[in-house]
């Protein structure tokens, strides 16, 4: 297998962490965004609202929330929250918690997913009766690996990232896969499922909404050359 040997069955954890981040979607930009400075402590402004960017979790999977400011041309992430096996209320009384002054809550497509209850509603109406509002849902996409690829990578080294608050979006993202192919010893344009996926998925609803809205927009242009044809 030569040296795809170390991936497949790494000796030691040096060996172990080159396979993982070879297959790590993000490992170039979060190199560089940590080479810019841009992870630091990144302080709410008071004058400016707040936007959040959700990955939908049902069940035992992760909801995830991005707490978001754009602050002259500059893409901020103040905070960032985890969790699973909540109701609607406890997130509305997460936001709240938080005492930010808030924009518009973006949802991914399945926000307008229906769930059965006392009544047939969607997502979207069940977080809007506890005063989730305004909000907004994200266009569906057909193509995970190529939203990564053309709108999330290039987005990324323009984010700024607070340490502390958001330290586990970050984990996340440094750990966002690719999954491998154990038969054909190949990384496969999939990722993996996993639990970086979950804060990945609310990145990838960030630079969505990012993309669809032209009164946010990528400031930072990234030199020439710096992506290469099927580079990861």
């Amino acid at each position: 297998m030569g040296e795809d040997m170390r991936r497949e069955y790494p000796s030691t954890p040096a060996e172990a962490f080159e396979g993982s981040a070879e297959g790590a979607y993000y490992s170039k930009e979060m190199a560089l965004v940590r080479q810019q400075g841009q992870i630091t402590n990144v302080a709410y402004d008071r004058a400016s609202l707040v936007n959040t960017y959700w990955d939908i979790g049902q069940g035992s999977d992760q909801m995830s929330i991005i707490f978001y400011q754009l602050i002259n041309n500059r893409h901020n992430i103040i905070d960032y929250h985890e969790s699973s096996n909540q109701g609607w209320a406890f997130y509305a009384s997460l936001l709240q918690s938080k005492n930010f002054v808030y924009g518009t809550h973006y949802f991914p497509h399945d926000g307008n997913k229906k769930i059965v209850g006392t009544e047939i509603q969607t997502t979207r109406q069940y977080a809007e009766q506890v005063g989730i509002t305004p909000l907004q849902i994200i266009q569906v996409t057909k193509d995970r690996h190529n939203d990564v690829m053309n709108i999330c990578k290039p987005l990324l080294p323009n984010i700024w990232l607070d340490e502390a608050k958001a330290g586990k979006l970050i984990n996340r993202l440094d750990s966002y896969s690719r999954r491998w192919d154990r038969v054909n010893a190949m990384w496969l344009n999939e990722h993996k499922h996993d639990e970086a996926s979950h804060g990945a998925d609310a990145f990838r609803t960030l630079a969505m909404a990012i993309k669809q809205d032209k009164q946010l927009s990528v400031d930072k242009i990234i030199a020439p050359g710096y992506y290469r044809t099927n580079s990861y």
